[in-house]
């Protein structure tokens, strides 16, 4: 089976410390057949200040290190994935203007300015009230991301329930947001851009929430699927992938996609 991983994080994400060919090394020895590299550029940063501009430069070098130690061995992809796009979509745009990106990822990290900025990860919850306020915020401004639509793949949309439930311990759940989903699932088919399964932390109960979601994707007829294990670490990379592969099967999927040049290629799911 071609396994592979569209979203991992290096030295160049302000919360690794791993260097790309760390990474790519720990692809192979998770018997990963293709890793992308996806480094953080969250135009609100973790702190919630505003951050207009990315440096490709160190990316760049990075880049080569990995190609140079095991480019024969792994299929390297470079990538990014771009967070809270909503605050400036200038640099959205801007930032996807360097040559040779095989890959965009769009996420929602961040509060929006009006809801006061903070990554979901810095806050801590008290309670499940003010869990709904933030939910609130996060998809509303979800929306907004989508609605640009200058991306390949939406990530990890229950990204909030990592800390509000599974961390916090707060009784909170993605119920009512199921009509707004639907209606963010639709754009992005509407779009011809995709959606990822995230397997960092996986559990039982995000895999639920990743069930109820790509079967919602499914029904509408969602076809590009990536998958990602979010790792930070080369230890993490590749982490569930085969049993994700596994699970969409199950749902209905005949294949996964990932990017070369922002072209999708699907990989069969049965192998």
């Amino acid at each position: 089976m071609y396994y592979a991983d569209s979203h991992t994080h290096s030295i160049i994400s302000r919360d690794s410390d791993a260097p790309r060919a760390d990474m790519a090394k720990g692809a192979i020895d998770a018997g990963i057949s293709e890793i992308c590299f996806t480094d953080h550029y969250d135009i609100l940063d973790i702190d919630g200040s505003y951050n207009p501009n990315f440096d490709w430069a160190p990316v760049r070098l990075e880049q080569e290190k990995a190609q140079a130690a095991w480019g024969d061995q792994v299929n390297l992809r470079y990538g990014i994935e771009i967070g809270n796009v909503p605050t400036d979509f200038a640099c959205g745009d801007r930032v996807q203007q360097e040559p040779g990106l095989d890959f965009v990822i769009c996420s929602v990290h961040n509060l929006s300015i009006a809801a006061g900025r903070l990554d979901f990860y810095d806050f801590r919850y008290k309670d499940p009230e003010t869990c709904y306020v933030h939910l609130d915020d996060y998809f509303k401004t979800m929306m907004e991301s989508v609605q640009w639509g200058h991306f390949d793949t939406f990530g990890h949309i229950p990204y909030p329930m990592r800390y509000m439930r599974d961390r916090d311990g707060q009784d909170v759940n993605l119920d009512r947001y199921q009509d707004q989903i639907r209606e963010i699932l639709k754009v992005i088919i509407s779009k011809g851009k995709g959606i990822e399964v995230n397997t960092k932390n996986w559990s039982p109960r995000i895999e639920q929430d990743y069930i109820s979601l790509m079967t919602t994707y499914h029904e509408l007829g969602g076809e590009i699927v990536t998958v990602g294990s979010d790792a930070h670490f080369p230890s993490a990379v590749g982490s569930n992938i085969p049993h994700v592969y596994d699970m969409l099967r199950d749902i209905g999927f005949r294949y996964v996609a990932a990017f070369e040049k922002r072209n999708p290629h699907f990989i069969s799911l049965d192998g």
